[in-house]
């Protein structure tokens, strides 16, 4: 009865122990993402996620070049970039966890230029995302206008 006792307590002390060990990890591999590597995040992307891009970022309100939008809220990000890697068949956790690292960059506050080298990679791995831009930033403008109109019309 004694063997069995110390064979579950030295059970329950190694699962505590892989626990702890695993959350000290991600805390640390967290912490050490600097605002300046959101660019080389971004162009990290595999292909497959970096095409989901321009369909995450309409669906989270965002032009899919404005990673700051996006990653406004972190969650709806990874569920909607998982749901479309599904679609496509390529889902990844990794994808998933790097949307999270990317998030974890942009928290940092980058500055200008870091966020302008992010977009611009967005831009040059997925070519679509430059002219979903343009059409997201053209229908908010018209969004404005119209605005401006019905208030200036009272």
């Amino acid at each position: 009865m004694g063997f069995y006792n110390v064979s579950i307590f030295s059970l329950a002390f190694s699962l505590v122990v892989a626990t702890a060990a695993a959350t000290t990890s991600t805390a640390t591999s967290t912490a050490t993402i600097a605002a300046s590597a959101l660019p080389s995040l971004v162009s990290s992307l595999d292909d497959c996620a970096a095409d989901c891009l321009p369909l995450v970022g309409t669906e989270v309100g965002c032009a899919p070049t404005d990673v700051e939008c996006i990653c406004s809220d972190v969650d709806a990000f990874r569920a909607h970039l998982g749901t479309c890697m599904k679609s496509k068949k390529c889902f990844s956790t990794d994808e998933i966890d790097l949307a999270s690292d990317i998030c974890t960059a942009v928290s940092k506050g980058p500055d200008a230029k870091i966020f302008a080298s992010a977009s611009s990679v967005i831009a040059h791995k997925v070519p679509e995302a430059t002219k979903n831009a343009a059409v997201h930033m053209e229908f908010s403008a018209g969004i404005i206008a119209a605005a401006a109109m019905g208030a200036i019309a009272f």
